[in-house]
């Protein structure tokens, strides 16, 4: 009951400042979310694809044996430990795995998993597929990586390595790359993205509760105008009344005043031909009884 008053004590554009307050709100946090989620998902995209088209130009030359075979022989694993221990791949990328379709490890900078057997991962088949498939861990792998300290921001990514000339997927590459530069995009495109949501909700809010502020000044405007006429009308009404009661008064006097006439004229002289008649002798047609006719005629 308290809010309930506190609530029609408000103005128009109080209230729906205070409605419409909550409901931006909302909006704005489920529009910033979504915002954030599209910014991170493009941005970790791109840096995928770009990251699985420069190690693929390196790698998928090395491993076309893998077509035929379970693991790649002495020649290809030299190469790619060399192609992998470059100073400028070793600052990008800290761990690399090589899949066969059946989910046999082919090649790791871990030995001790080559040709050991895993479940199909979620980015694994998703490789198989034919997409490359990122996941941006921005709190650290969820495997412990050499080299690599715990909460470290990576960026996980499952590309396809396919035969030249068909175009058969024979392997994935599966490898961690450093994403402390992505997590400082990310982090900075978040910013300004919810400064944007926040500024575009602010300016919609400004203009929609002016809208309603004009609305509400015209209302009042109005209502002023309203209360104006009505007191006019009752004073006015007030007037009727006491006009009227002046009438009501003089007719009363005037209808006395008739009923005086009356009384003084037309009913004495109504009284007197009654008292005539009742002393008339009507038998008697003499002198008399004419003058007492004419005196009653005359009177009536």
């Amino acid at each position: 009951m308290g809010l309930k008053n506190l609530w029609n004590r408000l103005s128009l554009t109080q209230q729906f400042g205070l409605m419409a307050s909550v409901v931006m709100l909302a909006s704005m946090a489920v529009m910033g979310f979504w915002v954030e989620d599209q910014i991170e998902k493009g941005v970790t995209t791109n840096a995928s694809v770009t990251t699985a088209l420069f190690l693929d130009s390196f790698i998928s030359p090395l491993t076309q044996e893998l077509k035929n075979s379970e693991t790649l022989s002495i020649g290809p694993v030299l190469a790619l430990d060399e192609v992998l221990g470059k100073p400028d791949v070793l600052k990008r990328v800290f761990s690399v795995k090589l899949w066969k379709p059946d989910g046999v490890v082919a090649y790791s900078n871990d030995l001790s998993l080559v040709g050991e057997k895993f479940p199909l991962s979620k980015g694994l088949k998703t490789a198989l597929g034919g997409q490359v498939y990122s996941d941006f861990k921005e709190k650290g792998a969820d495997i412990p990586l050499q080299g690599v300290a715990p909460g470290h921001p990576v960026l996980e990514i499952y590309s396809p390595i396919r035969e030249p000339w068909t175009g058969e997927i024979i392997a994935v590459m599966e490898f961690y790359e450093d994403a402390t530069g992505l997590a400082q995009t990310i982090k900075g495109a978040r910013r300004q993205s919810w400064l944007m949501v926040a500024a575009t909700t602010l300016v919609m809010a400004l203009v929609l509760v002016g809208i309603v502020h004009s609305g509400t000044v015209l209302i009042e405007r109005q209502r002023r105008s309203l209360q104006k006429a009505l007191d006019e009308n009752s004073t006015l009404l007030r007037r009727i009344e006491r006009a009227s009661g002046r009438s009501a008064e003089m007719t009363e006097r005037q209808l006395r005043r008739v009923s005086a006439d009356l009384h003084d004229g037309p009913a004495q002289l109504i009284s007197l031909a009654a008292l005539r008649i009742g002393s008339l002798n009507l038998k008697h047609n003499d002198k008399k009884t004419r003058f007492e006719v004419e005196a009653i005629s005359s009177a009536l």
